[in-house]
């Protein structure tokens, strides 16, 4: 179906909640693609290319929501799943203890067209995207030492969305998603080691021709494997260090990001309730959220583009910690009417079946003045830390993750590779010891990983930033995690 013919069955629900008496109801229309690659031994051992259509329905009745959703586009099932979503808001009126009437929102209509580029992966054949896949493959062979294993997975997920309410709201956008990621592990006697490289994002596929084609995310992956098979292990013990742009991503989203998440401040989940216009930090971390990055090299590092929420909400430009002051939660209509504030656009849901709750877009600090040499000098003694292979972040704000790499720093200089790079601390007490931020920006996301909150996941989105500077007595280090 075209979109112009999806988009009778919107007016149709619209139409039938305002028949029966709907105080409140919005409809969510999804059609979405997605695309997987997955090259093990020089093979392709998996690939998949689904299509995905479905229509979701949520009412407001009295600050209370029902939801309902089907993938039948039928008069007589969008009719039902319209009486459904009342319905159960009806039943939840009786029970509901607390209420989250929407905040006001002036009508959105906009159909926000996608920003210039030359290669949509929809545009480009199976063939010319499993030879990327093969490049990258072929180049970490080459270039690999003692190699056990490469792993390299192409991804992509695009498609169309609209959201409309009773309220005169419409919007439409059409959000799409690539990435490439190369995985290499390398043995020597009992030691393995394994390290990616990988690049993603709402970008086109041109993006793989240049500074990130796969020949090169390949080479990173098996050198970087290859150092670790003669690394030291991190010396244990708190110590200064320097954050790479995709830690420093990765704790602005994990440690930072989803305690500014109002539904969680609301049910007293998180350290940050009750703190809003506190200095939690110094005044070189200021972390932002916002929809569409415009910044320098937006078309390398765009992130996940999202101009919408699912509430159909422009998605503003929100900025949580400003100069270390805590400034701003991240709202939904529903969390932004009780806490006194106004929607930022952050109602996101996972797909069609879900109904939307607060979720962040693109979260990251912003940059400083440094370059990475000054870091390096004014780290002079310490842990250089990059990248991560997972780890957690509790609601209490202590964290513990594992740095994909790390380097020990003596001096100023880059000593010697480190591995087993794991880092525990608590994300306010780091965000005091920040000393400064490198001016270089990058800004990550794509098709593998995401957010998992609240059962829907991996949720699209993106997190960066500059190079952190962590001073003081630093971050503890240590072993395997």
């Amino acid at each position: 179906m075209e979109l112009s013919e999806l988009e009778e069955f919107v007016d149709l629900a619209l139409g039938y909640g305002a028949k029966i008496g709907v105080p409140f109801i919005e409809v969510r229309l999804e059609d979405g693609s997605v695309g997987e690659i997955r090259l093990e031994k020089g093979e392709v051992k998996e690939s998949k290319a689904l299509r995905d259509i479905g229509l979701a329905v949520r009412v407001i009745y009295n600050g209370v929501s029902g939801f309902a959703f089907t993938t039948r586009l039928k008069k007589d099932s969008v009719e039902k799943v319209v009486e459904k979503a009342f319905q159960a808001a009806k039943v939840g009126d009786k029970i509901t203890a607390l209420r989250l009437p929407f905040a006001d929102s002036e009508p959105v209509v906009d159909n926000p067209h996608i920003p210039p580029i030359k290669q949509h992966p929809k545009n480009v054949s199976f063939e010319d995207k499993r030879e990327m896949v093969m490049r990258a493959y072929e180049s970490a062979k080459d270039y690999g030492k003692s190699v056990a294993s490469i792993i390299v997975r192409y991804g992509e997920a695009y498609g169309a969305k609209i959201v409309a309410n009773s309220e005169g709201t419409r919007v439409k956008w059409d959000p799409w998603t690539v990435e490439i990621v190369c995985m290499v592990i390398s043995k020597e006697g009992e030691v393995l080691a394994d390290a990616w490289d990988r690049h993603g994002g709402s970008i086109g596929l041109e993006i793989f021709e240049g500074h990130f084609s796969p020949e090169q995310l390949g080479e990173n992956a098996a050198k970087w494997a290859a150092e670790k098979l003669v690394a030291k292990k991190v010396p244990a013990g708190r110590q200064r260090a320097l954050a790479d742009n995709k830690l420093t991503g990765v704790l602005a989203h994990e440690s930072f990001g989803h305690q500014t998440e109002a539904d969680l401040m609301i049910s007293g989940a998180v350290v940050l309730k009750d703190r809003m216009g506190e200095k939690l930090g110094s005044e070189n971390v200021t972390v932002v959220d916002e929809g569409v990055y415009e910044g320098d090299n937006a078309d390398i590092y765009r992130g996940w583009w999202c101009p919408h929420d699912d509430e159909g909400v422009r998605a503003e430009k929100v900025v949580m910690l400003d100069k270390g002051v805590f400034s701003s939660s991240l709202n939904s209509r529903g969390t932004a009417k009780y806490m006194g504030s106004k929607p930022t656009g952050n109602a996101r849901a996972l797909d069609f079946r879900f109904e939307p709750i607060v979720r962040m877009r693109n979260t990251y600090f912003t940059p400083g003045d440094m370059s990475f040499e000054e870091a390096l000098e004014l780290l002079r003694d310490g842990i250089y830390a990059i990248d991560t292979f997972g780890g957690q972040a509790n609601f209490d704000g202590n964290f513990m993750f594992k740095a994909m790499r790390g380097y020990l720093v003596r001096k100023g200089e880059i000593v010697e590779p480190l591995r087993d790079v794991a880092i525990t601390g608590n994300i306010l007490d780091f965000l005091k010891k920040v000393e400064g931020a490198t001016r270089d920006f990058e800004l990550h996301g794509g098709y593998f990983g995401g957010c998992g909150k609240g059962g829907q996941g991996p949720l699209f989105l993106a997190d960066g930033g500059p190079k952190l500077l962590l001073g003081g007595d630093g971050v503890q280090f240590g072993g395997e995690m």
